[in-house]
């Protein structure tokens, strides 16, 4: 079967692929989207709110996967986005894998990202594959009342996704308002206008730099016979996963783990250090 799928090498995203849309393809809706949802809504943003843009995915076989055997992983833009159905993950599973051992690189596919059918509830935004037509592939390609329904939701979709953004910075608006009046009750205006701007100051206690900066990742102290010394250190986004923890690029190989940070999204090298003297900044 693997000798029917005329996978081409391709440099996308940054590195070498196996391609598989060089034939005729068919969509293939991807499972699981309402777990990966802030995802699915950021590549959407990411295309200048546009549906149907052409995306690249990339497959992950997951043999090890501890619900489903056969279980195949759909990673676009550098983030999990869901899995192949089941009953087709148990066809391309051990294609994938093949794909790879005898090509030694990932195998990825055409996608995009549209509205899902009125009928269904599981999310607001599906995945769609573009996969080659395999022997048992039996669904005839979209016709015209899918292309139809499709360009219909699509455009009333400017609308609804103009309210849904309102409403979140409705939302961030109404947290940063019951922020400011928090710490203003704690600390003062005058402190907590400095806190929201981030600044740094001699004199700050402890608590007024957690507020700022939030809680350290690493936290020294030394006592001494009249004073207590601490020392805040704050760490920075890893500059190789941009904070993620994994990379799309390695997705085949342990899910992507960025080695880099282990997984943290954070450096070791700490970007920060506030030193305290007896529980002020000093």
């Amino acid at each position: 079967m693997i000798e029917q799928l005329s996978a081409t090498r391709h440099w996308l995203e940054g590195q070498h692929a196996l391609w598989l849309s060089e034939q005729p393809c068919l969509p293939q809706e991807v499972a699981g989207e309402s777990h990966n949802l802030p995802h699915v809504r950021s590549i959407v943003e990411g295309t200048g709110g546009q549906l149907g843009v052409p995306l690249i995915a990339w497959l992950s076989a997951e043999p090890t996967n501890p619900h489903d055997s056969n279980a195949v992983m759909v990673w676009v833009r550098g983030g999990r986005v869901g899995y192949l159905p089941r009953d087709d993950a148990l066809h391309w599973q051990p294609r994938v894998i093949a794909l790879q051992q005898r090509s030694g690189l990932p195998v990825a596919c055409n996608a995009h990202v549209e509205l899902p059918p009125e009928e269904s509830r599981e999310t607001s935004l599906q995945v769609v594959l573009w996969l080659p037509r395999l022997p048992w592939h039996v669904r005839p390609a979209w016709g015209p009342h899918e292309i139809a329904r499709f360009l219909e939701l699509a455009q009333h979709e400017p609308a609804r996704r103009a309210e849904r953004k309102r409403i979140r910075e409705e939302g961030r608006r109404v947290a940063q308002e019951d922020r400011a009046r928090s710490l203003t009750e704690l600390f003062g205006a005058d402190t907590a206008g400095r806190i929201l701007a981030e600044e740094l100051w001699l004199g700050a206690t402890e608590e007024m730099v957690e507020a700022t900066f939030g809680r350290p990742d690493r936290v020294e102290e030394k006592v001494l016979k009249t004073k207590t010394k601490r020392v805040f250190n704050y760490t920075r986004e890893c500059p190789k996963c941009d904070g993620a923890g994994s990379i799309l690029e390695f997705a085949h190989i342990n899910d992507g783990l960025c080695f880099g940070c282990k997984g943290t999204g954070r450096t070791k090298r700490y970007l920060l250090k506030v030193r305290f003297e007896t529980a002020v900044v000093g």
